[in-house]
């Protein structure tokens, strides 16, 4: 019986390792500092083991930290010294477990080598070594390249839009378009928008610069908020995939949400339309809100807020029993305005005896309505989730908040005094 030789086996191109990464001497504060930033974007349970790791790059005397989730990116850089002839190297090493090793470490300096694929960390001062399991940095994934910076923004005024409108975001997976703020630069102003659908949260600011409309997604803007919590400037570019902040030499990298996101100038109330406000203060209704919740029923959390001379009553109804009461000082005033009996519009214009306005007839051709103007009660009732109004009072660092409706099935426009750029809109229930 003939025997065929077997095909030879095609040997696979032989792959250089990776340079390892030069024994080097760093500040241990500082080292901790950068890593716990670029730590912060890792994916804590990730079924994807590289995930959890972050890339240190040693080139010089810059050691470069880079994590990531796939999502969202950090990199930051920190201060270390070489040997004069060490070449540049790589490893990927456990994020968390190299941040606690650092913390653990006694002393002011640490000695970080590598052999093999695992690190030792030394202390300098204290004669403690620790050992830390690596990975190649050929699996880590390769960050998208950072553009130049085409827009510079206030830190204060980044800070200040997203505590305004975090708590607006959605957090439903389903409705993405709505899992992060809208960020408009356009007339000379800044505008960031939130909504969920029952709530708006909006600001604005002066700022000159190039055109630009773009989605934040929630997790970038939290992270922004804490790298920028005691810098002067953010930094701003973007293409067409990701967003890149630089914040103080620290770059965060985010994946743009996709979609359209809703027409929020169409849900903004006309002031024209406001029958009823209040000026309450914030610290006060806030006190008050979180005592009627532990009272309201979880989900819709409904509490009745009625608006007259006294102030604002709250209270909690379940099942036809009052479970809560309190009164709220407050200054209200309300506008005489009637409601038609027949097409309920409202006319505030008290020389008009009759309803003035359009409708069609049976037949489709435009009449003058002609109903009975009556009176509007001068308070108000409405319903509405306790839960949301104590988010917008938190947003807030102003003393006081004015309430401003139309009745009882619009949405309620919340304005902190003495800051015309900022806004909330919460929608009422059906009591």
């Amino acid at each position: 019986m003939e025997t065929k030789e077997a095909d030879p086996i095609t040997e696979a191109p032989e792959v250089k390792p990776a340079p390892p990464l030069p024994s080097f001497v760093a500040d241990r504060k500082a080292l901790i500092k950068e890593v716990e930033i670029a730590g912060r974007v890792v994916e804590k349970k990730s079924t994807i083991p590289i995930l959890g790791n972050l890339l240190l790059e040693a080139k010089g005397k810059t050691l470069t930290i880079t994590g990531t989730d796939l999502e969202i990116g950090a990199v930051t850089q920190c201060e270390i010294g070489t040997a004069k002839k060490a070449g540049p190297g790589s490893i990927t090493v456990p994020s968390k477990q190299f941040l606690a090793t650092l913390k653990g470490m006694p002393g002011d300096s640490v000695q970080i080598s590598q052999i093999g694929f695992a690190i030792t960390v030394q202390s300098i001062d204290g004669g403690v070594t620790a050992s830390l399991d690596g990975m190649s940095h050929e699996s880590f994934p390769e960050l998208p390249a950072v553009p130049d910076f085409t827009h510079m923004i206030p830190a204060s005024v980044f800070r200040d839009a997203i505590k305004r409108t975090l708590y607006a975001i959605s957090s439903e997976g389903s409705r993405f378009t709505l899992n992060g703020d809208l960020l408009e630069i356009k007339d000379g102003k800044l505008r960031m928008v939130a909504t969920d659908g029952h709530r708006l949260g909006y600001v604005e600011h002066p700022h000159d610069g190039p055109e630009m409309r773009t989605l934040i997604p929630k997790r970038a803007l939290v992270q922004l908020a804490k790298l920028a919590e005691k810098a002067e400037w953010v930094s701003m570019a973007h293409n067409d995939d990701h967003l890149f902040f630089g914040v103080d030499g620290r770059i965060l990298i985010a994946r743009k949400l996709t979609g359209n996101f809703p027409d929020y100038a169409r849900m903004l109330p006309n002031d024209a339309d406001t029958l009823h406000a209040a000026v309450v203060g914030t610290k006060a209704l806030s006190d008050a809100m979180k005592r009627a919740e532990k009272q309201a029923a979880k989900g819709k959390r409904a509490v009745i807020m009625a608006f007259g001379p006294k102030g604002i009553e709250l209270r909690v109804t379940i099942s036809r029993i009052c479970k809560y009461n309190e009164t709220v000082p407050a200054q209200y005033a309300a506008v005489p305005a009637r409601r038609c009996a027949q097409c309920k519009s409202i006319e505030k214009d008290e020389a008009v005896e009759l309803c003035k306005s359009e409708r069609l007839n049976e037949f489709g051709k435009g009449v003058t309505c002609g109903g009975e103007l009556i009176p509007l009660d001068a308070g108000i009732e409405v319903g509405i989730n306790c839960r949301y109004v104590l988010d917008f009072l938190a947003s807030t660092s102003e003393d006081q908040v004015g309430i401003m409706m139309t009745d009882e099935k619009c949405a309620t426009k919340w304005k902190p005094v003495g800051n015309a750029g900022t806004l909330g809109l919460i929608m009422l229930l059906r009591m």
